[in-house]
């Protein structure tokens, strides 16, 4: 395409409704990435943010709740910039179907499952929803006064924190969490 046909309109489509970046929208129409900017900025066009950019579906009420039983156990969410965040979460190696599991069931937001020594790491793409997670869980250290428990996040929880006991099942959480969770498991008819 010619630059000269890069209009306003079709430079807001392109880079308001499409999402394009200015380096794509410059590879177009055979220009730099510079010149796309400084239209933009000529337009009264501003930078959109690359988590902004990206257009993520919200979390299911179904990730929510494996989400809320992986922070009661193992994972923890990392603050990325200032108003995102991403899930992360290390198992040991004989815990890969479990992680894969846990991957397919974050999708789309999880596309990044590795390996480091013998370790697996899963994190998911930063959003904001996880900023918010972040946020209430994580920063305060706490068990969300109002966060009842479901059968759901009990047993992620307990894949990541349970174990069998001759005295029974053990769960783990920390002490400020105790009677919250203590009351939330007895919402669930468990006696514990």
């Amino acid at each position: 395409l010619l630059l000269s046909e890069l209009t306003e309109e079709i430079l807001r489509d392109l880079y308001l409704n499409k999402k394009f970046t200015d380096a794509k929208i410059a590879s177009i129409y055979g220009t730099y990435q510079v010149y796309i900017s400084r239209l933009r900025k000529k337009y009264g066009l501003s930078n959109i943010a690359k988590t902004d950019r990206i257009d993520h579906s919200h979390l299911t009420v179904r990730q929510k709740e494996i989400l809320i039983g992986s922070l009661l156990g193992d994972a923890t969410i990392e603050p990325l910039y200032t108003n995102v965040a991403r899930y992360h979460e290390v198992k040991k190696l004989d815990c890969l179907d479990y992680i894969q599991w846990k991957a397919s069931e974050f999708s789309p937001f999880s596309n990044n499952v590795f390996y480091l020594k013998d370790l697996i790491v899963l994190k998911t793409t930063s959003t904001r929803e996880f900023r918010e997670y972040y946020e209430r869980w994580i920063k305060t250290n706490d068990f969300p006064q109002d966060q009842p428990l479901t059968p759901l996040m009990l047993a992620v929880w307990f894949l990541d924190k349970g174990y069998n006991h001759k005295k029974g099942i053990r769960l783990s959480f920390s002490f400020n969490s105790h009677k919250r969770c203590l009351r939330s498991l007895r919402a669930l008819g468990l006696h514990p």
